[in-house]
């Protein structure tokens, strides 16, 4: 019979076996779903990536986009599939609650501050709270998680409240 000719060799495959929550089936349909949204350029633009119809109403699309877009603010088809991964309803818990840290660290400094709470909430919750609402949320947020009390919250104080929360698996997820 014909030969197929595989768009990935057969170490690529079982790399991204090994590092994504999916089996090669579910590669190659990810990859003709990417081929799909970039047009067949292979790569997509943070503006492009937030427009694709799972993020358009995530309020934290932007962030998505910038945790997992490269230095130059492009999204390739491993940076595709690395976000898929960690989104699908296989990924574990711990790398789930180690991107949404990520996501939710707004300033890049490696942990989550006042400020990277507060948009996170603000994000949430959009314009139906008062600034005083938010801002018990916040100082409610700090006094549970807050362990060491350094007004900071560290990955782990993070995972620590996120290992409590059973829902947090079934809502930080994508299905395409």
């Amino acid at each position: 019979m014909g030969n197929k000719v595989s768009v990935f060799s057969e170490e690529e495959f079982e790399w991204f076996e090994e590092n994504t929550f999916f089996r090669r089936s579910e590669i190659m349909r990810i990859y003709r779903y990417f081929e799909r949204l970039t047009g067949g350029t292979k790569e997509m633009s943070k503006d492009e990536f937030v427009a694709i119809p799972e993020l358009q109403i995530n309020p934290f699309r932007m962030r998505i986009a910038e945790v997992f877009s490269n230095e130059q603010g492009i999204i390739e088809f491993e940076d595709f599939l690395d976000f898929l991964s960690v989104f699908s309803e296989e990924a574990t818990r711990d790398v789930k609650s180690f991107y949404a840290f990520r996501i939710y660290d707004f300033d890049e400094d490696d942990q989550l501050g006042f400020a990277d709470v507060r948009q996170t909430v603000e994000c949430q919750v959009g314009d139906n709270l008062s600034e005083e609402e938010i801002e018990t949320i916040v100082a409610k947020v700090f006094a549970e998680a807050d362990i060491d009390g350094d007004e900071k919250l560290s990955f782990v104080e993070f995972d620590h409240v996120i290992a409590r929360c059973p829902d947090f698996i079934n809502t930080f997820k994508i299905r395409i």
